[in-house]
């Protein structure tokens, strides 16, 4: 039994001894994925949210109130200029036309008449004035012959002056009844019909709700109406190039150029924005008002620029770059990276350029061919210098998602 025993033991120890010989042939470090740094195209962008728009269009209203008689147009038609939009009904307002047109024919007929009275009381008063100076006439007859021709006078002014009011009062008449037939102001398409034969029409100014009737847009030209966070803001100017992408029609980016920029800022939840108007350089007929659009405005482009992942990039202390908690409090922070080299990490002093969605242009602290270190993040930023390292695989995290039922599981 004693010789079982030891048998056992020595073939545990032994068993030890080889694994340990084993793993002592194995390199050491912490695992990490690295990147080698080469050239390549950068651009720099800022982004918006907005919608597309055409660049004309017109918000068709009433001016005069009134029933909805026809409605001769529906929503997508295309209309030409002076093409006739709607009807409301006329018969109130040519009624009123015609009032004022007997109304005006007859104090025309007055000021007729008494233009002949006047005439009459103008020469009695003269024949009354000859015989007042000759002592034929009595004081009292000159003076009733000369208060008849002036009261004949302002009688006749007063009936010109009803003659100009009712003839402007008729022409505000026809220019309403006028008001009742409404037509295409532009060449365009109807956008949008907010109306039905039978309503009363709403008048009102422009953003009035139910002010608006139709509106009729100009397809020509379609604009992408976005809004530009105020940190963005200063890097956009007018005549940038830009591309769109439309939620509705994928696989397609639309060119365009910067056409306007707001000058006041407006609040969007917390943030405050600004618009920025993107003319469309060659729109199709896919393209409806209001369709959301998403705008990338290019800042700049580098064709060939020494570039690095965007995650490798880290902010350390000035006085610590190899340290990640070394520094003095409020000390200030420097763009860094961290060098794979010879199997260890070395954390580097970097210059930055342009930033783009997945890399930052380098533009001092490294050069082509260098290895930088690109996580995974919670080991990148506890790295210290002089730190052993090995490449880490894809391969290595696709084996444990499978050990774990395809679900990557990860333990701070």
């Amino acid at each position: 039994m004693k010789k079982w025993l030891i048998g056992g033991g020595l073939l545990l120890v032994g068993s030890l001894v080889a694994f340990g010989f084993i793993a002592s042939g194995k390199p050491k470090g912490t695992d990490v994925f690295i990147h080698a740094v080469k050239t390549g195209a950068i651009r720099s962008e800022v982004a918006g949210t907005g919608e597309i728009q055409a660049r004309t269009r017109v918000n068709v209203g009433a001016q005069i109130p009134g029933t909805i008689i026809a409605i001769p147009v529906k929503e997508g038609d295309e209309v030409k200029k002076g093409q006739l939009l709607l009807q409301i009904d006329p018969e109130r307002y040519r009624q009123e036309v015609q009032r004022l047109e007997a109304e005006l024919r007859m104090t025309r007929v007055s000021v007729a008449q008494e233009r002949n009275r006047l005439a009459t009381m103008k020469a009695r008063y003269d024949r009354t004035q000859q015989l007042k100076a000759q002592g034929l006439v009595s004081e009292d007859s000159y003076d009733q012959a000369k208060l008849d021709y002036d009261a004949s006078r302002f009688q006749l002014e007063s009936l010109e002056e009803t003659v100009s009011q009712t003839e402007s009062s008729l022409g505000k008449s026809r220019d309403d009844l006028s008001k009742t037939t409404i037509f295409s102001p532009i060449d365009g398409r109807v956008t949008a019909l907010n109306t039905e034969v039978g309503e009363q029409v709403i008048v009102g100014t422009t953003n009035i709700p139910g002010s608006v009737m139709l509106v009729v847009s100009d397809m020509s030209e379609l604009l992408a109406e976005v809004d530009v966070d105020e940190s963005q803001i200063a890097k956009v100017v007018v005549g940038q190039t830009v591309g769109i992408k439309v939620d509705a029609i994928e696989d397609v980016t639309y060119a365009g150029r910067v056409a306007e920029i707001r000058n006041s800022a407006r609040k969007k939840g917390e943030a405050n924005v600004f618009g920025v108007k993107v003319l469309l350089t060659a729109p199709d007929n896919r393209l409806r008002p209001g369709m959301t659009a998403k705008a990338r405005v290019e800042i700049e482009t580098r064709p060939a620029a020494l570039r690095v992942p965007i995650q490798a990039v880290l902010e350390r202390a000035e006085s610590a770059l190899g340290n990640p908690t070394g520094g003095e409090p409020g000390e200030k922070r420097v763009d860094t990276v961290i060098l794979m080299h010879e199997g260890k990490a070395n954390a580097v002093r970097v210059q930055t350029g342009l930033t783009d969605d997945d890399f930052v242009e380098v533009l001092a602290g490294v050069r082509d061919g260098d290895t930088v270190i690109t996580g995974p993040y919670r080991t990148l930023r506890k790295l210290k210098d002089g730190e052993a390292v090995l490449e880490k695989k894809e391969s290595d995290d696709d084996d444990k998602d499978k050990d774990n039922g395809g679900a990557s599981v990860e333990v701070s």
